[in-house]
C-alpha cells in the first residue's frame, strides 16, 4: 500500500451501489458532495447463490459511472460473496489512490448474504447486521 497523501481525497468504496434510490447508492453520491473520491460496485448481474433475487439493473450501475467525472467516482462490478472479487476491488481502489478511509458493504444484506470483508483490516470491519 502507498503512503497516504494528505493533501489528496479521501477515498470510499461502496459495494451495492448500483440501484437508483438505495442506500449504498446514496451515500455514494454523499461521499462525492463531500469531496470524496468514490469506487462505487455492484454485481451486474443475477447471483449463484439467489437467482431469483432481483439485483440492481447494470445499467443503473452504468448511469451512475456516467453521471460523474472518473477523477471523483468511477463503478466496478463485484460479488461481495467472491473473495477474489472483493480483494480485487480494495486492490483497484489502493492502487489509484493510495488508502481507502470508508468501506461500506450493505450488498445483499437484505436477505443475509454472507459477505468477504478480509480485505479490511479487522480495525475497520464494522457488521451492522444484527440477527433477530
Amino acid at each position: 500500500m502507498k503512503e497516504q497523501d494528505p493533501s489528496a481525497a479521501r477515498v470510499a468504496v461502496i459495494a451495492g451501489a448500483a440501484r437508483k434510490g438505495s442506500i449504498g447508492r446514496e451515500v455514494a453520491e454523499h461521499l462525492v458532495r463531500q469531496g470524496y473520491r468514490v469506487v462505487a460496485s455492484d454485481i451486474g448481474g443475477v447471483l449463484k447463490t439467489h437467482p431469483s433475487y432481483d439485483v440492481a439493473p447494470i445499467d443503473d450501475l452504468d448511469d451512475l459511472g456516467a453521471s460523474y467525472d472518473p477523477a471523483v467516482l468511477v463503478t466496478r462490478r463485484c460479488d461481495v460473496t467472491d473473495e477474489a472479487q472483493v480483494q480485487a476491488l480494495f486492490e483497484a481502489a489502493e492502487a489509484s489512490d493510495g488508502w481507502v478511509h470508508v468501506a461500506l458493504t450493505r450488498a445483499g444484506r437484505v436477505f443475509g448474504l454472507k459477505l468477504v470483508c478480509s480485505p479490511a483490516p479487522p480495525y475497520m470491519q464494522c457488521d451492522t447486521h444484527r440477527p433477530s
